[in-house]
């Protein structure tokens, strides 16, 4: 169960996650992981806001 606290907590792993994206010369590789980690973060940020 994900409470108002622990939204918080992945609120912030997604922009921590969207600025790394940022990074200009990130290897494609690694932009595919993050891109990955960004897709989990923001589904369990949809299903604790239903």
């Amino acid at each position: 169960m994900i409470t108002p606290e622990h939204l918080k907590i992945w609120r912030s792993e997604e922009n921590s996650l969207l600025t790394l994206l940022e990074t200009p010369k990130l290897p494609r590789c690694r932009r595919d992981q993050l891109n990955h980690q960004l897709d989990d973060v923001r589904s369990v940020i949809r299903r604790a806001e239903k």
